[in-house]
């Protein structure tokens, strides 16, 4: 259903001559990984939790592209970009004012356990 609107609201953009970036698919790797750094980097609890993945690989299964495909037949790149933050982050750790700064980590929350009702 999700691909359907992401479809529908593409041919919204293009009938009102909105066109997407001729040369995007050469910048959407770098996009995403400042982005993903960022949001990492601007909070702690998030960055905690990434930095505790190690060393895991991180897949992500519903697209083709970002994600593995749920088969295993994608690129996932969103998995390829957070272990590159991860990696990142875990380095800022080693310098002189990341270990001045490594106590400080909060330790990982578990996510609260939403109870359905009927």
């Amino acid at each position: 259903p999700w691909a359907k609107a992401i479809r529908k609201t593409i041919k919204e953009y293009e009938d009102l001559g909105v066109s997407i970036d001729p040369g995007w698919n050469e910048k959407r790797d770098e996009v995403m990984y400042n982005a993903v750094l960022g949001k990492f980097q601007q909070n702690q609890r998030l960055k905690t939790l990434l930095i505790n993945t190690y060393p895991k690989e991180l897949v992500e299964h519903r697209d083709s592209y970002w994600a593995d495909g749920g088969d295993g037949s994608g690129e996932n790149k969103l998995g390829h970009t957070l272990m590159r933050v991860r990696d990142v982050l875990r380095n800022e750790l080693q310098t002189p004012l990341g270990k001045r700064h490594i106590n400080k980590l909060p330790e990982p929350r578990e996510e609260p356990q939403i109870k359905r009702t009927k």
